[in-house]
Protein backbone atom coordinates (compact mmCIF):
# COMPACT_ATOMS: atom_id res chain seq x y z
CA UNK A 1 0.00 0.00 0.00
CA UNK A 2 1.18 3.36 -0.39
CA UNK A 3 0.98 6.45 1.78
CA UNK A 4 -2.66 7.19 3.61
CA UNK A 5 -5.12 9.08 1.52
CA UNK A 6 -7.64 10.85 3.71
CA UNK A 7 -10.38 12.57 1.01
CA UNK A 8 -12.69 14.83 2.21
CA UNK A 9 -15.77 16.01 0.12
CA UNK A 10 -17.29 18.42 0.55
CA UNK A 11 -21.17 17.83 1.29
CA UNK A 12 -23.46 19.41 -1.93
CA UNK A 13 -26.16 21.90 -0.33
CA UNK A 14 -29.07 19.69 -1.78
CA UNK A 15 -27.80 17.09 0.41
CA UNK A 16 -26.60 19.02 3.34
CA UNK A 17 -29.62 19.14 5.85
CA UNK A 18 -29.55 15.11 5.77
CA UNK A 19 -25.60 14.47 5.36
CA UNK A 20 -22.70 15.67 7.81
CA UNK A 21 -19.47 14.32 6.07
CA UNK A 22 -18.41 12.42 3.13
CA UNK A 23 -15.04 11.02 2.53
CA UNK A 24 -12.71 8.71 0.95
CA UNK A 25 -10.09 6.47 3.30
CA UNK A 26 -7.38 4.14 2.19
CA UNK A 27 -4.69 3.28 5.29
CA UNK A 28 -3.73 0.90 7.35
CA UNK A 29 -5.46 0.40 10.52
CA UNK A 30 -3.60 1.98 13.91
CA UNK A 31 -4.44 -1.54 15.47
CA UNK A 32 -5.93 -4.74 14.32
CA UNK A 33 -8.24 -4.31 16.93
CA UNK A 34 -10.70 -0.91 17.91
CA UNK A 35 -12.47 -0.08 20.31
CA UNK A 36 -15.30 2.33 18.86
CA UNK A 37 -16.68 4.47 21.34
CA UNK A 38 -20.37 5.49 21.71
CA UNK A 39 -21.36 8.11 18.24
CA UNK A 40 -24.68 10.11 18.20
CA UNK A 41 -23.92 10.04 14.54
CA UNK A 42 -25.14 7.43 11.79
CA UNK A 43 -22.84 6.06 9.25
CA UNK A 44 -22.97 4.74 5.42
CA UNK A 45 -19.75 2.87 5.26
CA UNK A 46 -18.83 1.29 1.94
CA UNK A 47 -16.85 -1.17 2.19
CA UNK A 48 -14.36 -1.59 -0.28
CA UNK A 49 -11.59 -3.86 1.82
CA UNK A 50 -11.63 -7.15 3.12
CA UNK A 51 -14.09 -7.70 5.75
CA UNK A 52 -14.47 -6.38 9.24
CA UNK A 53 -15.08 -8.39 12.05
CA UNK A 54 -17.45 -6.70 15.15
CA UNK A 55 -16.06 -9.05 17.97
CA UNK A 56 -18.24 -7.39 20.89
CA UNK A 57 -20.97 -4.73 21.90
CA UNK A 58 -20.36 -3.30 25.19
CA UNK A 59 -19.95 -6.29 27.68
CA UNK A 60 -21.79 -8.83 24.55
CA UNK A 61 -20.18 -10.91 22.26
CA UNK A 62 -20.85 -10.53 18.85
CA UNK A 63 -18.48 -12.00 16.13
CA UNK A 64 -20.98 -10.40 12.94
CA UNK A 65 -18.75 -10.45 9.93
CA UNK A 66 -18.95 -7.61 8.01
CA UNK A 67 -18.09 -8.15 4.31
CA UNK A 68 -19.52 -5.51 2.36
CA UNK A 69 -20.59 -2.07 2.71
CA UNK A 70 -22.45 -1.55 5.80
CA UNK A 71 -25.05 0.76 8.23
CA UNK A 72 -24.01 1.85 11.42
CA UNK A 73 -26.80 3.64 13.35
CA UNK A 74 -26.52 5.61 16.49
CA UNK A 75 -24.39 3.51 18.84
CA UNK A 76 -25.45 4.10 22.68
CA UNK A 77 -22.37 1.26 23.45
CA UNK A 78 -18.92 1.17 22.56
CA UNK A 79 -18.33 -1.32 19.76
CA UNK A 80 -15.28 -3.85 19.13
CA UNK A 81 -14.25 -4.39 15.82
CA UNK A 82 -11.37 -6.47 14.28
CA UNK A 83 -10.30 -4.51 11.41
CA UNK A 84 -9.03 -5.67 7.82
CA UNK A 85 -5.26 -5.48 7.18
CA UNK A 86 -6.08 -2.38 4.90
CA UNK A 87 -8.86 0.12 5.62
CA UNK A 88 -10.34 1.22 2.16
CA UNK A 89 -13.48 3.01 2.20
CA UNK A 90 -16.50 5.89 1.19
CA UNK A 91 -18.26 6.83 4.14
CA UNK A 92 -21.62 9.15 4.80
CA UNK A 93 -21.99 10.24 8.03
CA UNK A 94 -25.79 11.56 8.45
CA UNK A 95 -27.26 14.35 10.40
CA UNK A 96 -30.15 13.28 12.88
CA UNK A 97 -32.58 13.87 10.33
CA UNK A 98 -30.77 12.27 7.27
CA UNK A 99 -30.95 8.71 8.67
CA UNK A 100 -34.45 8.12 7.98
CA UNK A 101 -33.95 9.88 4.76
CA UNK A 102 -31.47 7.78 3.13
CA UNK A 103 -32.10 4.22 4.86
CA UNK A 104 -35.24 2.10 4.81
CA UNK A 105 -35.91 2.11 7.97
CA UNK A 106 -36.90 3.93 11.18
CA UNK A 107 -34.08 6.05 12.52
CA UNK A 108 -35.15 4.71 16.04
CA UNK A 109 -34.94 1.14 14.79
CA UNK A 110 -31.08 1.40 13.73
CA UNK A 111 -29.68 2.55 17.30
CA UNK A 112 -27.22 0.27 18.01
CA UNK A 113 -27.37 -1.24 14.98
CA UNK A 114 -24.77 -2.36 12.55
CA UNK A 115 -26.18 -4.40 9.39
CA UNK A 116 -25.71 -4.93 5.38
CA UNK A 117 -26.53 -1.74 3.94
CA UNK A 118 -28.39 -2.99 1.03
CA UNK A 119 -30.73 -4.01 2.14
CA UNK A 120 -31.00 -0.39 3.73
CA UNK A 121 -29.52 1.41 1.08
CA UNK A 122 -30.50 -0.04 -2.44
CA UNK A 123 -27.89 -0.04 -4.87
CA UNK A 124 -24.53 0.40 -2.44
CA UNK A 125 -23.85 -2.89 -3.21
CA UNK A 126 -23.18 -2.02 -6.77
CA UNK A 127 -21.49 1.13 -5.78
CA UNK A 128 -19.24 -1.26 -3.73
CA UNK A 129 -18.19 -3.62 -6.56
CA UNK A 130 -17.39 -0.47 -8.65
CA UNK A 131 -15.09 0.52 -5.94
CA UNK A 132 -13.17 -2.29 -5.11
CA UNK A 133 -12.56 -2.36 -9.34
CA UNK A 134 -11.46 2.02 -9.45
CA UNK A 135 -8.69 3.42 -8.27
CA UNK A 136 -10.48 7.04 -9.25
CA UNK A 137 -11.43 8.42 -5.73
CA UNK A 138 -13.23 11.38 -7.16
CA UNK A 139 -15.22 9.37 -9.59
CA UNK A 140 -16.05 7.04 -6.17
CA UNK A 141 -17.03 10.31 -4.33
CA UNK A 142 -19.31 11.25 -7.16
CA UNK A 143 -21.03 7.62 -7.26
CA UNK A 144 -21.38 7.90 -2.98
CA UNK A 145 -23.11 11.34 -3.93
CA UNK A 146 -25.30 10.35 -7.00
CA UNK A 147 -26.54 7.60 -4.80
CA UNK A 148 -27.29 9.38 -1.74
CA UNK A 149 -29.20 12.27 -4.50
CA UNK A 150 -30.89 9.31 -5.56
CA UNK A 151 -32.30 7.67 -2.47
CA UNK A 152 -33.32 11.33 -1.26
CA UNK A 153 -35.52 11.71 -4.34
CA UNK A 154 -37.22 8.91 -3.61
CA UNK A 155 -37.91 9.57 -0.41
CA UNK A 156 -39.28 13.02 -1.25
CA UNK A 157 -41.30 11.25 -4.12
CA UNK A 158 -42.88 8.85 -1.49
CA UNK A 159 -43.53 11.53 1.07
CA UNK A 160 -45.48 13.46 -1.92
CA UNK A 161 -47.57 10.66 -2.93
CA UNK A 162 -48.78 9.69 0.60
CA UNK A 163 -49.32 13.71 1.24
CA UNK A 164 -51.43 13.75 -2.20
CA UNK A 165 -53.17 10.17 -0.72
CA UNK A 166 -53.88 11.71 2.84
CA UNK A 167 -55.55 14.77 1.15
CA UNK A 168 -57.65 12.50 -1.23
CA UNK A 169 -58.53 10.87 1.63
CA UNK A 170 -59.90 14.20 3.69
CA UNK A 171 -61.27 15.07 0.72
Amino acid sequence: MTAPLFVPRAVPGDLAPFVQALWYLHAPPQRRFEKILPSPRAHLIVNLSDPYRQLARGAMATGVKLAGPFFAGVQTQYLVNENPIELRMLVAQFTADGVGIFARAQPGDLVDAVLPAEPLVPGVDALAARGRRSDDVEGLLDDLVGLLRMRRNRARDIAARQGREARGKAG
